[in-house]
């Protein structure tokens, strides 16, 4: 399921009516853009930087659903659903957006094609990830799915080098994995380890590198089978 079950959105072209009828957000990284509980009454689109959704359990634990990219909508579930947000979402770093009203969609919905495409691809690839994502936690093991994680990260992320390793330029730790996975820190912390020793990935001055994805893909279908 590498290719379907995949939670980083993003690296779409935005429609140019967007700019021209959009207002430009700024964020700095860890602010808080939305909280659970709020009426949205427009959508954010990514064109700098990156944000993430997550939730909080009642004993203070986080699950994070998705990262949103350049190129990546936020809320357009929301206000067409007429629904409260039921998550947080939170600049992961600095970041930039243009929010465009409810309003102001529809009255571009109404003219621009390329608009509507763009809206309804990415609503059909969150609804089809949430099913991906209900099937990894109920039948994934946890190994699978942190080398789903590091090979979709390599994918948005990495920076191929002269010795055809892959650096992530995004910063990963193991309670990052713990969040995006719904695994405990201790878990994914062995599964790293485990995955090192293996020379599948390597870790230097803080950036996780894959050594050889080819490899790293082959020993995930492997644990599968």
């Amino acid at each position: 399921m590498e290719g379907n079950n995949c939670f980083i959105f993003g690296n779409k072209i935005v429609p140019g009516i967007f700019f021209e009828r959009g207002n430009e957000l700024k964020f700095k990284r860890n602010q808080i853009i939305y909280y659970p509980g709020q009426l949205l009454e427009g959508i954010l689109i990514v064109t700098e930087g990156r944000v993430e959704n997550f939730i909080y359990s009642s004993n203070g634990n986080s699950k994070i659903f998705f990262i949103f990219g350049p190129g990546s909508i936020i809320g357009e579930t929301n206000i067409f659903g007429n629904v409260l947000n039921p998550v947080y979402y939170k600049a992961s770093d600095n970041a930039k957006a243009l929010y465009v009203s409810r309003n102001t969609l529809v009255d571009i919905l109404k003219t621009d094609y390329t608009a509507v495409e763009f809206l309804m691809e990415s609503m059909a690839k969150k609804i089809v990830t949430f099913y991906y994502q209900t099937q990894d936690l109920t039948f994934g093991e946890a190994e699978t799915r942190v080398c789903n994680t590091l090979i979709q990260l390599a994918r948005y992320y990495g920076e191929k080098n002269s010795d055809n390793t892959v650096s992530l330029n995004i910063k990963i730790t193991h309670q990052f994995l713990s969040d995006i996975l719904g695994i405990n820190r201790t878990t994914a912390s062995k599964i790293a380890i485990s995955l090192k020793k293996r020379n599948l990935i390597d870790v230097k001055s803080g950036k996780y590198i894959i050594t050889d994805i080819d490899k790293l893909s082959a020993y995930n279908k492997a644990i599968t089978e």
